[in-house]
Protein backbone atom coordinates (compact mmCIF):
# COMPACT_ATOMS: atom_id res chain seq x y z
CA UNK A 1 0.00 0.00 0.00
CA UNK A 2 2.83 2.43 0.96
CA UNK A 3 4.69 1.76 -2.60
CA UNK A 4 1.16 2.36 -4.31
CA UNK A 5 0.69 5.80 -2.25
CA UNK A 6 3.69 7.07 -2.91
CA UNK A 7 3.06 7.14 -6.74
CA UNK A 8 2.41 10.50 -8.47
CA UNK A 9 -1.05 10.69 -9.30
CA UNK A 10 -3.27 12.78 -11.31
CA UNK A 11 -5.54 13.51 -14.48
CA UNK A 12 -2.30 12.92 -16.95
CA UNK A 13 -1.58 9.68 -15.00
CA UNK A 14 -3.81 6.36 -15.59
CA UNK A 15 -3.39 3.47 -12.96
CA UNK A 16 -4.36 0.08 -13.91
CA UNK A 17 -5.72 -2.42 -11.05
CA UNK A 18 -6.42 -5.88 -11.45
CA UNK A 19 -7.67 -7.87 -8.49
CA UNK A 20 -7.56 -12.03 -9.05
CA UNK A 21 -9.67 -14.56 -6.71
CA UNK A 22 -7.36 -17.11 -8.31
CA UNK A 23 -7.90 -20.04 -4.76
CA UNK A 24 -5.34 -21.50 -6.12
CA UNK A 25 -6.37 -25.71 -5.39
CA UNK A 26 -9.62 -25.14 -7.69
CA UNK A 27 -8.95 -25.90 -11.81
CA UNK A 28 -12.72 -24.46 -11.95
CA UNK A 29 -11.99 -20.88 -10.15
CA UNK A 30 -8.50 -21.08 -12.19
CA UNK A 31 -10.38 -21.31 -15.17
CA UNK A 32 -12.88 -18.39 -14.43
CA UNK A 33 -10.25 -16.35 -13.48
CA UNK A 34 -8.45 -16.59 -16.76
CA UNK A 35 -12.25 -15.92 -18.51
CA UNK A 36 -12.52 -12.97 -16.34
CA UNK A 37 -8.73 -11.88 -16.87
CA UNK A 38 -9.50 -12.29 -20.89
CA UNK A 39 -12.86 -9.82 -20.71
CA UNK A 40 -10.46 -7.38 -18.69
CA UNK A 41 -7.79 -7.05 -21.31
CA UNK A 42 -10.24 -6.84 -24.31
CA UNK A 43 -12.42 -3.87 -22.62
CA UNK A 44 -12.84 -0.57 -23.91
CA UNK A 45 -10.73 0.82 -21.21
CA UNK A 46 -7.35 -1.09 -21.88
CA UNK A 47 -8.08 -0.59 -26.02
CA UNK A 48 -7.87 2.88 -25.11
CA UNK A 49 -5.22 2.98 -22.87
CA UNK A 50 -3.16 1.13 -25.47
CA UNK A 51 -4.29 3.77 -28.30
CA UNK A 52 -2.77 6.32 -25.63
CA UNK A 53 0.48 5.52 -26.68
CA UNK A 54 3.44 2.07 -26.92
CA UNK A 55 4.19 2.37 -22.98
CA UNK A 56 0.89 1.09 -21.90
CA UNK A 57 1.08 -1.69 -24.65
CA UNK A 58 4.26 -3.47 -22.95
CA UNK A 59 2.43 -2.76 -19.59
CA UNK A 60 -0.63 -5.02 -20.32
CA UNK A 61 1.37 -7.17 -22.18
CA UNK A 62 3.18 -7.68 -19.16
CA UNK A 63 0.42 -7.59 -16.55
CA UNK A 64 -0.64 -10.10 -18.52
CA UNK A 65 2.24 -12.21 -18.29
CA UNK A 66 2.47 -11.49 -14.78
CA UNK A 67 -1.23 -12.69 -14.11
CA UNK A 68 -0.95 -16.02 -16.37
CA UNK A 69 2.19 -16.89 -14.95
CA UNK A 70 1.18 -17.02 -11.45
CA UNK A 71 -2.21 -18.83 -12.62
CA UNK A 72 0.14 -21.64 -14.19
CA UNK A 73 3.02 -21.66 -11.17
CA UNK A 74 2.04 -24.79 -8.94
CA UNK A 75 4.23 -23.62 -5.89
CA UNK A 76 1.73 -20.52 -6.09
CA UNK A 77 -1.18 -22.47 -5.45
CA UNK A 78 -1.23 -21.62 -1.90
CA UNK A 79 -2.35 -18.12 -2.47
CA UNK A 80 -5.84 -17.35 -2.90
CA UNK A 81 -5.67 -13.90 -4.06
CA UNK A 82 -3.28 -11.65 -6.70
CA UNK A 83 -3.22 -7.54 -6.99
CA UNK A 84 -1.46 -6.43 -9.72
CA UNK A 85 -0.88 -2.60 -10.83
CA UNK A 86 0.13 -1.04 -13.95
CA UNK A 87 1.15 2.90 -13.37
CA UNK A 88 2.48 5.46 -16.09
CA UNK A 89 4.72 6.36 -13.53
CA UNK A 90 6.23 2.92 -12.21
CA UNK A 91 8.69 0.83 -14.75
CA UNK A 92 7.42 -2.53 -13.49
CA UNK A 93 4.01 -4.02 -12.46
CA UNK A 94 3.57 -3.93 -8.85
CA UNK A 95 2.09 -7.23 -7.38
CA UNK A 96 1.02 -8.26 -4.09
CA UNK A 97 0.54 -11.74 -3.32
CA UNK A 98 -2.23 -12.97 -0.60
CA UNK A 99 -3.34 -16.17 1.68
CA UNK A 100 -6.56 -14.39 1.39
CA UNK A 101 -8.91 -13.93 -1.83
CA UNK A 102 -9.72 -10.44 -3.52
CA UNK A 103 -12.86 -10.43 -5.20
CA UNK A 104 -12.38 -10.28 -8.94
CA UNK A 105 -12.60 -6.59 -10.19
CA UNK A 106 -10.47 -3.87 -12.73
CA UNK A 107 -10.61 -0.67 -12.29
CA UNK A 108 -8.69 2.29 -14.73
CA UNK A 109 -8.93 5.41 -12.77
CA UNK A 110 -6.61 8.38 -12.09
CA UNK A 111 -5.54 6.90 -9.28
CA UNK A 112 -4.99 2.81 -7.75
CA UNK A 113 -7.98 1.36 -7.21
CA UNK A 114 -7.08 0.31 -3.15
CA UNK A 115 -10.16 -0.21 -1.85
CA UNK A 116 -9.64 -4.42 -1.36
CA UNK A 117 -6.20 -4.03 -0.26
CA UNK A 118 -7.39 -1.65 2.84
CA UNK A 119 -9.93 -3.66 3.67
CA UNK A 120 -7.75 -7.01 3.88
CA UNK A 121 -5.16 -4.89 6.01
CA UNK A 122 -8.30 -3.47 8.19
CA UNK A 123 -9.85 -7.29 8.32
CA UNK A 124 -6.48 -9.06 9.92
CA UNK A 125 -4.34 -7.25 12.05
CA UNK A 126 -0.46 -7.96 12.22
CA UNK A 127 0.17 -10.56 14.69
CA UNK A 128 3.70 -11.36 15.97
CA UNK A 129 4.27 -14.85 16.90
CA UNK A 130 7.70 -16.63 18.40
CA UNK A 131 8.28 -20.09 18.18
CA UNK A 132 11.29 -21.37 20.62
CA UNK A 133 12.81 -24.65 21.98
CA UNK A 134 16.07 -25.20 24.65
CA UNK A 135 18.33 -24.32 21.85
CA UNK A 136 16.85 -21.50 19.45
CA UNK A 137 13.77 -18.80 19.31
CA UNK A 138 12.54 -17.68 15.66
CA UNK A 139 10.23 -14.50 15.60
CA UNK A 140 7.26 -14.60 12.75
CA UNK A 141 5.00 -11.60 11.81
CA UNK A 142 1.92 -12.30 9.97
CA UNK A 143 -0.07 -9.01 8.02
CA UNK A 144 -2.23 -9.35 5.72
CA UNK A 145 -2.56 -12.98 5.38
CA UNK A 146 1.32 -13.28 4.58
CA UNK A 147 3.81 -14.69 7.37
CA UNK A 148 7.68 -13.56 7.14
CA UNK A 149 10.19 -14.66 9.37
CA UNK A 150 11.80 -11.58 11.66
CA UNK A 151 14.23 -12.69 13.15
CA UNK A 152 15.97 -15.57 15.06
CA UNK A 153 18.11 -16.19 18.45
CA UNK A 154 20.41 -18.66 19.14
CA UNK A 155 22.36 -19.60 22.35
CA UNK A 156 24.83 -22.50 23.26
CA UNK A 157 23.36 -24.65 25.65
CA UNK A 158 25.61 -25.92 27.91
CA UNK A 159 25.56 -29.81 29.01
CA UNK A 160 24.58 -30.14 33.16
CA UNK A 161 23.53 -32.95 35.01
CA UNK A 162 20.23 -33.20 37.36
CA UNK A 163 22.78 -32.91 40.33
CA UNK A 164 23.68 -29.58 39.00
CA UNK A 165 25.27 -27.61 42.27
CA UNK A 166 28.11 -24.63 41.93
CA UNK A 167 30.67 -26.45 39.45
CA UNK A 168 27.32 -26.07 36.51
CA UNK A 169 27.54 -22.00 37.60
CA UNK A 170 31.20 -21.96 37.42
CA UNK A 171 31.76 -23.92 34.03
CA UNK A 172 28.85 -21.34 32.34
CA UNK A 173 30.72 -18.28 33.51
CA UNK A 174 34.00 -19.47 32.37
CA UNK A 175 32.57 -20.43 28.64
Amino acid sequence: IKKMTSLPVGADRQVLSLYLETQGHDPAQRKRVRVFLEQCLRSDEVKRLIDAGREWKEKIHALEIEARSFLDDKEKRSFHGLALFAHEGASEIISFESQLPFPNSFHVFDFPALGPLVALRDDYEPLCMCVFNQEEARFLQMASGVMKERGQLEQKVYPHHKQGGWAQARFQRKH
